[in-house]
């Protein structure tokens, strides 16, 4: 994935590399990486992304999000369930502890039912704060947007999948950087995180403690 992420940089768009990778102009170093790619695992993914709701957008794409592409680090291939348009929308992030009080859960409910009047509404689908945000943007009839850390093949945590699916019928988006058929890891949820941030014009952090990931969101 390092190695594709890499050529995607360096060759955009990926038409010659997907048909004729040899006739591409790589390095010894790239051709070597070309070599060790699974390409049938490649073809499986665009088949699953072969649909009017699902999406890969390179970063050169037009329709990648602009504030995301300004970030230190933007993902090279960005994964869309949904309406992609979302995507190029003023944004807001809610995320906070998964473990809230009452009243946090509420709060975050209200600030997302009221904000995403102007705004789509942005987190990380989690439990606790990020769900609230997510069902509350959706009882205001808004868009919002959930940046997950696994493959959209896989829905974490699987209690979530009826929001998913809320989600993306009433004009969100679900966004990953990873391929299908990765699952939750620790270290994906850094990653997940900054393409929070990156897509937002802001961020509001509703009940997080002093360890918590949101913090670096």
């Amino acid at each position: 994935m390092a190695t594709l992420h890499r050529l995607v940089r360096q060759y955009t768009p990926l038409d010659t590399l997907f048909s004729s990778p040899e006739a591409a102009p790589l390095s010894a170093r790239s051709r070597l990486g070309l070599a060790q790619i699974n390409w049938d695992k490649i073809a499986e993914e665009i088949a699953w992304y072969d649909a009017d709701d699902k999406h890969i957008l390179l970063v050169s794409d037009p329709d990648y999000p602009p504030l995301l592409r300004e970030i230190n680090d933007p993902p090279p291939l960005l994964f869309v369930y949904g309406d992609k348009s979302t995507l190029l929308a003023w944004q807001l992030a809610i995320v906070g502890s998964r473990n809230p009080t009452v009243v946090g859960k509420k709060q975050a409910y209200e600030f997302a039912k009221c904000l995403v009047q102007t705004t789509a509404i942005t987190s990380g689908l989690a439990i606790g704060i990020d769900a609230a945000a997510h069902q509350g943007a959706l009882a205001g009839n808004g868009a919002t947007v959930a940046v997950v850390g696994t493959g959209l093949d896989t829905v974490y945590p699987a209690q979530h999948r009826r929001l998913v699916d809320d989600i993306v019928a009433q004009g969100g988006a679900i966004v990953s950087e990873f391929m299908l058929g990765s699952t939750a890891k620790a270290a994906h949820f850094p990653r997940r995180n900054r393409i929070i941030s990156g897509l937002s014009l802001g961020c509001l952090v509703v009940e997080a403690a002093l360890q918590s990931g949101s913090l670096i969101t």
